[in-house]
């Protein structure tokens, strides 16, 4: 409903923000157990601790009345992609989701060292309902392991991305800018998106789709805005596993 229907005030500031004590989030059904984000953070901090390399570093993280996203990358690897050596930085996007839109997800995620440029692969993100707010004895075990699992799933698929890296360079993209355009119209771009993308496709070398998911991750790598950034980034491994 429209907030001015239903006695909310607007911050003093003038933001959209409305406040707290006054703001609902959510209506859930009483079989949705809500895992707040904060709750999360300390399983997955033991999960990543006890389980990946110590060289773990976060990329960029944002919170907001939706849910919680955070990006972190290891250290780095070198990678033949194309037949030529490459150095990327494995790694993920753990999410969080509290109103009933999801729950907790991890996607993989691929940092390219040379261009700082980042991509999310959902096709193989691992999903799991929430296990609910209490997250006492068996179930903070439980958590733990269930984000080793998911970590251990992104990185398990990082061969096949490679392998669409490789097939992604040897695919010629006869019109990249014609190609950005339909994919930024597909994606609901906003119009100052889509001029940064045929800004981006200008400085790109390669007439290839690899060239055009490059265009899209350095758009993603530009954008303040971290939701706007996730959504690129999410939007080129889209291209990328075409």
């Amino acid at each position: 409903n429209d907030p001015a229907d239903s006695g909310w005030q607007r911050d003093p500031s003038g933001s959209d923000h409305y406040e707290t004590r006054r703001q609902c989030r959510a209506v859930l059904s009483s079989s949705y157990k809500v895992m707040d984000a904060f709750d999360l953070l300390g399983p997955a901090c033991r999960a990543l601790s006890s389980h990946l390399p110590d060289d773990v570093t976060l990329d960029y993280h944002h919170v907001d009345y939706e849910g919680m996203a955070a990006a972190l990358k290891f250290p780095k690897t070198e990678v033949v992609v194309g037949g030529r050596q490459d150095v990327y930085r494995m790694g993920f996007v753990l999410k969080n989701n509290e109103v009933g839109l999801g729950g907790l997800e991890v996607a993989p995620r691929l940092w390219r060292e040379v261009c700082k440029n980042g991509m999310v692969v959902e096709e193989f993100v691992y999903r799991k309902i929430h296990l609910g707010g209490a997250l006492e004895g068996a179930a903070r075990e439980i958590l733990e392991q269930s984000i080793y699992h998911a970590v251990q799933h992104a990185l398990g698929s990082m061969p096949r991305v490679v392998e669409a890296l490789n097939s992604a360079q040897q695919e010629d993209e006869t019109n990249p800018l014609q190609r950005l355009n339909v994919i930024g119209e597909k994606a609901d771009l906003s119009e100052a998106q889509r001029l940064r993308l045929v800004a981006a496709i200008g400085q790109e070398s390669e007439a290839t789709r690899y060239g055009v998911v490059q265009a899209i991750t350095a758009t993603a790598r530009d954008s303040v805005e971290v939701p706007v950034r996730q959504r690129l980034e999410t939007l080129g491994g889209k291209v990328l596993m075409m």
